[in-house]
């Protein structure tokens, strides 16, 4: 099964990770809480209080996954995307999942901006992605359909977003859709994650939750 990572720190847009986490969830995925700190306290009990409140913070997103087991990782790094990457390689992770940047309207789709320093490294991981508000939907009861961006071909987008609309009891559709899967471009090297510009303007124009795939890596959910 798919390992997906949530960048969660608590605040309202990582909520709707959050829930977008508990939909992967609900599809069979393996869910995992990520929290970047990027400086170690230098007084030895202040450092203490910090990790301690950081990992109370994950414990609590990891009882709002109604029931779903979730690992819990405090990474310390000056960077989150590298951060998140270095847990991504060290978990065998598949895919990291964030909430639209702050301030994105409700119901739209906003790259923040450590998902985008990732698309823009050409990530080796799936990037999954909340509209604004999406913590306000019962999640698992709201993905009717799917479907793929056919823009840039790429089989493994298709077998993805099958095994997911069959996870979820759902249909793969050519319209306006539940969730969305996006496959990086025709001439993206294998395994890596790299946007065409249409590709790219479908996600900034998206109203669902967005599933974007390293070029030849399916995810498989059951």
């Amino acid at each position: 099964m798919p390992h997906l990572i949530v960048s969660y720190d608590g605040t309202r847009n990582d909520r709707d990770a959050l829930a977008l986490g508990q939909l992967f969830a609900a599809a069979g995925a393996e869910v995992s809480l990520a929290y970047v700190r990027h400086a170690a306290e230098s007084d030895p009990g202040r450092e203490a209080d910090v990790q301690r409140e950081a990992e109370h913070m994950l414990e609590v997103g990891a009882r709002q996954l109604n029931g779903a087991g979730a690992g819990q990782h405090v990474v310390l790094n000056p960077s989150t995307s590298r951060g998140l990457a270095e847990l991504a390689t060290e978990l065998g992770a598949d895919a990291i999942a964030f909430g639209s940047s702050y301030r994105t309207p409700p119901g739209q789709v906003a790259l923040p901006h450590t998902a985008q320093q990732l698309l823009d490294g050409g990530s080796a991981w799936s990037l999954a992605v909340a509209p604004a508000g999406l913590r306000r939907e019962p999640v698992e009861r709201s993905i009717g359909t799917v479907r793929v961006d056919h823009g840039d071909e790429d089989e493994a987008a298709t077998t993805t977003a099958q095994s997911l609309a069959h996870a979820l009891g759902a249909v793969l559709t050519d319209d306006d859709a539940d969730l969305l899967v996006i496959p990086s471009r025709g001439d993206a090297p294998a395994g890596r994650l790299l946007l065409s510009a249409p590709g790219r303007e479908r996600l900034d124009q998206a109203r669902c939750p967005v599933l974007a795939l390293p070029r030849g890596k399916p995810l498989t959910f059951g």
